[in-house]
Protein backbone atom coordinates (compact mmCIF):
# COMPACT_ATOMS: atom_id res chain seq x y z
CA UNK A 1 0.00 0.00 0.00
CA UNK A 2 2.62 2.38 0.61
CA UNK A 3 4.78 1.71 -2.71
CA UNK A 4 1.49 2.20 -4.66
CA UNK A 5 0.83 5.86 -2.64
CA UNK A 6 4.64 6.90 -3.08
CA UNK A 7 3.94 6.22 -7.01
CA UNK A 8 1.15 7.96 -7.32
CA UNK A 9 2.55 11.04 -5.32
CA UNK A 10 5.80 10.87 -7.42
CA UNK A 11 3.50 10.69 -10.33
CA UNK A 12 1.41 13.88 -9.12
CA UNK A 13 4.36 15.78 -8.51
CA UNK A 14 5.82 14.92 -11.76
CA UNK A 15 3.59 15.56 -13.76
CA UNK A 16 3.10 19.20 -12.69
CA UNK A 17 6.75 20.48 -13.12
CA UNK A 18 7.29 23.89 -14.19
CA UNK A 19 10.49 25.56 -15.29
CA UNK A 20 11.73 28.95 -16.20
CA UNK A 21 12.91 29.54 -19.46
CA UNK A 22 14.96 32.39 -19.81
CA UNK A 23 17.21 32.83 -23.20
CA UNK A 24 19.01 35.11 -25.07
CA UNK A 25 18.95 34.87 -29.19
CA UNK A 26 21.07 37.00 -31.69
CA UNK A 27 20.09 37.11 -35.23
CA UNK A 28 22.87 37.23 -37.96
CA UNK A 29 22.82 37.41 -41.66
CA UNK A 30 23.92 34.04 -43.14
CA UNK A 31 26.26 35.39 -45.83
CA UNK A 32 27.48 38.88 -44.26
CA UNK A 33 28.00 37.65 -40.61
CA UNK A 34 25.99 40.85 -39.60
CA UNK A 35 23.15 41.21 -36.99
CA UNK A 36 19.42 41.21 -38.80
CA UNK A 37 17.77 44.09 -36.95
CA UNK A 38 13.98 44.21 -36.94
CA UNK A 39 13.65 40.20 -37.14
CA UNK A 40 10.29 38.99 -35.58
CA UNK A 41 10.17 36.32 -33.23
CA UNK A 42 6.84 34.88 -32.43
CA UNK A 43 5.97 32.31 -29.73
CA UNK A 44 4.05 29.50 -30.97
CA UNK A 45 0.97 29.43 -28.03
CA UNK A 46 0.86 32.81 -28.27
CA UNK A 47 0.89 35.81 -30.13
CA UNK A 48 3.34 37.15 -28.76
CA UNK A 49 5.57 39.04 -30.88
CA UNK A 50 9.40 40.01 -30.02
CA UNK A 51 11.97 42.28 -32.31
CA UNK A 52 15.17 42.29 -32.88
CA UNK A 53 17.29 45.66 -32.00
CA UNK A 54 20.40 46.55 -33.81
CA UNK A 55 22.77 44.33 -32.63
CA UNK A 56 20.53 41.41 -34.08
CA UNK A 57 19.36 40.42 -30.18
CA UNK A 58 16.22 39.72 -28.13
CA UNK A 59 15.99 38.52 -24.34
CA UNK A 60 13.21 36.56 -23.39
CA UNK A 61 11.74 34.78 -20.39
CA UNK A 62 8.42 32.48 -20.21
CA UNK A 63 7.19 29.54 -17.37
CA UNK A 64 6.79 26.59 -19.35
CA UNK A 65 4.59 23.79 -18.02
CA UNK A 66 6.27 20.00 -18.42
CA UNK A 67 9.31 18.34 -18.01
CA UNK A 68 11.05 19.65 -21.77
CA UNK A 69 12.29 23.22 -21.02
CA UNK A 70 11.91 24.53 -24.31
CA UNK A 71 9.00 25.53 -26.56
CA UNK A 72 8.83 26.26 -30.58
CA UNK A 73 9.13 29.70 -32.36
CA UNK A 74 9.30 31.29 -35.58
CA UNK A 75 11.52 33.90 -36.95
CA UNK A 76 10.99 36.11 -39.53
CA UNK A 77 12.13 39.42 -41.60
CA UNK A 78 10.91 40.53 -44.36
CA UNK A 79 13.39 39.47 -47.65
CA UNK A 80 14.62 36.44 -45.30
CA UNK A 81 13.32 32.67 -45.08
CA UNK A 82 11.36 32.09 -42.36
CA UNK A 83 13.46 30.41 -39.60
CA UNK A 84 11.14 27.67 -36.89
CA UNK A 85 13.35 26.03 -33.92
CA UNK A 86 12.99 25.45 -30.44
CA UNK A 87 14.02 28.08 -27.77
CA UNK A 88 15.94 26.05 -24.94
CA UNK A 89 17.46 27.87 -21.34
CA UNK A 90 20.48 28.92 -23.30
CA UNK A 91 21.60 31.60 -25.34
CA UNK A 92 21.32 30.74 -29.25
CA UNK A 93 22.91 32.19 -32.68
CA UNK A 94 20.58 32.27 -35.00
CA UNK A 95 21.85 32.61 -38.99
CA UNK A 96 18.71 33.64 -41.12
CA UNK A 97 19.11 33.40 -45.21
CA UNK A 98 17.87 35.82 -47.84
CA UNK A 99 15.32 34.81 -50.25
CA UNK A 100 16.54 34.51 -53.51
Amino acid sequence: MKKLLAICLLAAGLGSCDCLLVSEITVLDRSTGKPVQGASLYEYDEATELKTDSTGKISTHRIISGFICSMPVRLEKEGYKTRKFRLCRSNKLVYMRRKK
